[in-house]
């Protein structure tokens, strides 16, 4: 936050958003698993959670 201290909020919306994700994603990512029977689509899951973190990372810096 010290490097970028105009945009706090968001930099800490984003740690909000890692922190519950934590709590939420893994239910999400075994039911992904269960309902196609395949581990590959919950690791997608957590690529896409991933890639969407990043690109609001980019857009705030």
């Amino acid at each position: 936050m010290q490097k970028f201290p105009k945009k706090e909020n968001e930099i800490s919306a984003i740690l909000i958003m890692g922190v519950s994700g934590g709590a939420i994603l893994p239910p999400i990512i075994g039911k992904i698993t269960d309902m196609t029977q395949n581990q590959s689509m919950g690791i997608i899951t957590i690529l896409i959670v991933w890639l969407y973190m990043v690109w609001l990372t980019k857009k705030i810096a």
